[in-house]
């Protein structure tokens, strides 16, 4: 009998294979018979994801075998309460194949899956209250970093808690672009497990499951992860269940356009298919999205240039259940391509269509895959043959090499176990980077994984100080000790851009002044941002403070950092760049503008520019300052978001142009850059800025590309709306705060502030909206004066439709504001009145949040900003004096 079959027992029957992988044999006993971390590198098609399931079983075997005893056996980590298991993995495609092969395979378990897109139909807050009832949660480094930077709030606090299991897949990705947020989440979990548990014994402690493909240094990662050496695997392509072929195909290449070399390629395509394919299916692997469409365009036209030299075009023709699935696909051009058996399957296309596309290939309506990356990192579709189409990639505007460890990733794919004797890679590259790839060739995939948290640490540092894991500078470099940087610049120090001149001073390098130095940096920044403030005692034990949240960003008032015990905070602008997941380069781009702002107000006003930006105080007379003030208006502030950096990847392409230049011309404000025939979008951010009106103003997308990119924006619009909102309440302006929270409604219901209102009425969409409009029924008041029958006649509805919308009309709080002077010090009141509510009101509306926004218009400044829910009115008024 098998070790692992042993070892699971009554669990095997989540397990049902037939037989288990010389990798599952070796690993599952670990995984079962005790709590101690693991990390695993192990090829691709070994059978991995079932060692991330074997630890859920250890860790829910109570629930899921609970008459067998062997919950007795039930370690003190929890698994007989309520412990959850959280799941990291680098892409959103994976996230969402995982998030339905568990939900079939632990039936008796609740699953949620949280990548950030459910925020759109939910709500931000909405969300955080569902997640904590899951068992098992599926996410995203990006997401789990932006949710554990709220670890100390109630919610997140419970939930943080009860996270008993935490499972790393791709665990190698730490080394790439966004790797640092997955170094940033290891981190901050483990500091999170250490105060906590210092709180009491009853709350869990975390045990770590990392896998790989490709960890050369995997003693680095097991001396990170705090992982005893009998719970670290390493593991060879000989260990793999189905043997692999790997070929280097190489080809002269005379020109420096890399372009042409990639043309060049997808000619060759359709002959290697042919050749060693033998029908079976295969993936190719590309360079770009562009790449994946344009290969299997050109394989589709060599097939049918093929089909018709040889006189077998009936071949080619689609059966009917073919065809029904194909016509399912809302891209027409990949709707032709499917009926021929080809796709091209990338990140930025559609869900529905990504989703047919991987059904239709495991189902073997389709033979060839032209796609990205997202199908190397763990998506389960294995192919006979795989292609990977050069070995050269955009990264930063120019072109790089791909690693060793990635082609060998995207190579891992070839192989189907329990179909496959063997599977073939092909590696086409140029005669000159032949030799590169080489080494693959016998199994090596020696690329040393690399930290990236020192390329993107600022945000992550700022994240710890609003967390006050970082409030000294000490502690900042202790932190710097628990990543995994840490432990490669023992090992590596070049890689960091640390340069010696001799062999001696390399031996000699000291890694704590570097971090040191390193933290000295980062703060210094994030203070001259506004993002902390510092204080600390001087010689004569007088105490001083760096920049407080008015300063001039970018001005003096750099602190020394040598003192060690000086306490760093985090300002209002750091916390919600923390809470709102906002890059240093979005913060540093809206200190400019409000800069800007500022000196043209000073050279406007004279000496009266600073007066006119202090707050008014309470018993201060209401007067017109010298001097006309800066007025934010809302277009300038939608330029302004369309310019943050997290809009950065949607460049605009060639293409765009046209179809944008045309939505130019019917969004509410048009770009007017002076250009003639009407070519006014230049630049990558006026994108993003006629792409958000046009979703606004609900103008038709024709472009499929663009309409891809639409939702790709509206991923990530809500959130920076909402910081927008955020550093406007640091800044003391009527009109900054005024406009952006009213940008703010518009974009999170996704329509103008004079359109339809009641569209934004859960089940009235937008046929509902029109028919009601073009029925007379314009607002709320009209609904409540219509008769039911009458509303559902206009929608096509049958009853109780009508009954239902006049109930949710009637749930929306209707409130007033007054102002009155008061008292001889002619201090200000403002009285919200709110009308009594419905028994049957929604308790949703009673918890949602209004803003009382009171200015003075001459002078700019903000009398009254608060924040209070219906619930908190006391008599149905709420009453604030300033």
């Amino acid at each position: 009998m098998s070790t692992a079959r042993e070892s699971l027992g009554p669990l095997i029957s989540y397990l049902p294979y037939p037989t288990f992988t010389r990798v599952q044999e070796t690993v599952i006993p670990t995984l079962l018979q005790g709590d101690g971390n693991v990390v695993v590198a192990a090829p691709t098609g070994s059978g991995k994801t079932a060692l991330l399931e074997v630890a859920m079983l250890r860790l829910f075997q109570d629930r899921l075998c609970p008459h067998t005893g062997r919950a007795a056996s039930a370690s003190a980590r929890g698994t007989a309460s309520k412990g959850k298991a959280v799941y990291v993995c680098p892409i959103k495609a994976l996230a969402s194949e995982k998030y339905g092969l568990w939900q079939e395979k632990f039936p008796t378990l609740s699953v949620a899956l949280e990548t950030g897109d459910q925020e759109l139909s939910r709500g931000e807050e909405g969300r955080l209250l569902e997640v904590p009832d899951a068992d098992i949660i599926i996410t995203t480094p990006e997401r789990w970093d932006s949710i554990t930077r709220r670890w100390k709030e109630g919610v997140v606090w419970s939930l943080m808690a009860s996270v008993a299991l935490l499972l790393l897949d791709e665990v190698h990705t730490v080394s790439e672009e966004r790797g640092a947020a997955l170094e940033a989440i290891v981190s901050r979990m483990k500091a999170i497990k250490a105060c906590m548990c210092s709180r009491g014994p009853h709350l869990f402690s975390t045990r770590f499951v990392a896998i790989s493909g490709t960890l050369p240094n995997i003693a680095d990662f097991a001396e990170w992860l705090q992982v005893e050496p009998s719970g670290v695997f390493s593991f060879t392509s000989a260990d793999r269940p189905v043997p692999l072929t790997l070929r280097i195909v190489s080809y002269p290449s005379t020109s420096n356009n890399p372009f042409a070399f990639d043309r060049f390629l997808s000619f060759k395509l359709f002959g290697l298919i042919r050749q060693f394919s033998a029908g079976r299916p295969t993936i190719v692997f590309c360079a770009s999205r562009n790449e994946a469409i344009n290969s299997s365009l050109r394989i589709v036209a060599e097939v049918k240039e093929a089909a018709s030299r040889e006189g077998v075009e009936d071949r080619l023709r689609p059966t009917e259940e073919v065809e029904r699935l194909a016509s399912s696909a809302k891209d027409r051009q990949l709707r032709g391509l499917l009926l021929l058996g080809i796709a091209y399957h990338h990140a930025a296309m559609l869900m529905h269509d990504r989703v047919l596309v991987e059904r239709m290939f495991r189902e073997h309506y389709i033979s060839v895959i032209c796609t990205t990356t997202t199908l190397a990192l763990g998506v389960n579709l294995p192919a006979h043959l795989v292609i990977i189409k050069g070995t050269t990639f955009f990264k930063s505007g120019r072109r790089e090499d791909l690693p060793l460890s990635e082609v060998a990733q995207m190579s891992g794919r070839a192989g189907r176990p329990g179909l496959d004797t063997h599977g073939i890679a092909l590696v086409l590259t140029t005669e000159a980077k032949a030799a590169l790839y080489e080494p693959l060739r016998h199994g090596d995939s020696c690329s040393t994984v690399e930290s990236q948290l020192h390329q993107k640490m600022i945000e992550h540092v700022n994240a710890e100080v609003a967390l006050r894991t970082i409030h000294s500078f000490a502690l900042g470099v202790e932190w710097i000790k628990t990543t995994f940087l840490w432990i490669r610049l023992r090992h590596c120090p070049r890689h960091y851009g640390i340069l010696f001149s001799t062999k001696e001073e390399e031996s000699s390098f000291d890694r704590e002044e570097f971090a040191a130095k390193l933290m000295r940096r980062m703060l210094t920044e994030l203070q001259r941002q506004r993002c902390v403030s510092m204080r600390y005692e001087n010689a004569s034990g007088e105490e001083r403070s760096g920049l407080e949240s008015g300063g001039v960003p970018g001005g003096r008032g750099d602190l020394p950092m040598e003192n060690m015990t000086g306490v760093v905070e985090s300002t209002r602008v750091g916390r919600a760049m923390a809470r709102r997941y906002v890059l240093l380069k979005t913060v540093e781009l809206l200190n400019k503008e409000t800069a800007r702002a500022r000196s043209q107000l000073d050279t406007s006003a004279g000496g009266a520019g600073e007066d006119a930006l202090k707050p008014i105080h309470e018993g201060k007379a209401l007067e017109k300052l010298a001097g006309a003030p800066v007025v934010f208006a809302l277009p300038q502030l939608l330029g302004i978001l369309s310019r943050f950096a997290e809009f950065e990847e949607l460049r605009l392409r060639q293409g765009d142009r046209k179809h944008l230049n045309e939505l130019n011309r019917g969004i509410r404000f048009p770009l007017k850059s002076g250009m003639r025939g009407g070519r006014e979008v230049r630049e990558d951010w006026h994108k993003v800025y006629v792409l958000l009106q046009a979703h606004l103003a609900h103008i038709p997308i024709n472009d499929f590309s663009l309409r891809n990119d639409s939702v790709r924006l509206w991923t990530t619009a809500p959130r920076l709306a909402r910081f927008l909102v955020d550093y406007a309440g640091t800044m003391n302006s009527y009109s900054f705060m005024k406009e952006s929270s009213l940008l703010l409604g518009c974009v999170e219901q996704r329509m103008w502030w004079d359109g339809p209102v009641l569209r934004q009425l859960e089940g009235v969409g937008e046929s509902v909206a029109k028919a009601l409009l073009q029925g007379g029924i314009g607002g709320v008041a009209d609904v409540l004066a219509s008769d039911p029958r009458k509303l559902e006649s206009l929608c096509g509805k049958s009853i109780p439709f009508g009954s239902e919308l006049q109930d949710l009309c009637r749930a929306i709080p209707k409130c007033g504001l007054s102002l009155e002077l008061c008292g001889v010090r002619e201090a200000i009141r403002a009285v919200v009145t709110l009308a009594p509510q419905p028994r049957r009101a929604s308790d949703s509306h009673a918890k949602q949040r209004m803003v009382v926004i009171v200015g003075h218009t001459a002078t700019d400044t903000i009398l009254l900003l608060r924040q209070f829910s219906p619930s908190d009115a006391k008599e149905r008024h709420a009453v604030f004096t300033f």
